[in-house]
């Protein structure tokens, strides 16, 4: 086997290697996209039950419940 071959190989090892990498970065992309969906989704519940929970009171007397 000469120089050239082993260099073909490398590189065909390089760009199948660099094929897989563009992979997980588009899947790590999209985990990021829905672990910030998610986590805004959680912090808007969060707001909603504090707000709640100051003005239960002021709500029981409103529903007369």
């Amino acid at each position: 086997m000469d120089d050239t071959s082993r260099i073909a190989v490398l590189e065909e090892k390089v760009e199948r290697i660099e094929k897989k990498m563009d992979v997980l970065d588009e899947i790590h992309q999209e985990l990021t996209r829905y672990k910030g969906f998610i986590g805004g989704i959680v912090f808007l519940a969060t707001c909603v039950f504090t707000a709640l929970g100051f003005f239960k009171d002021w709500l029981k007397l409103k529903i007369g419940v």
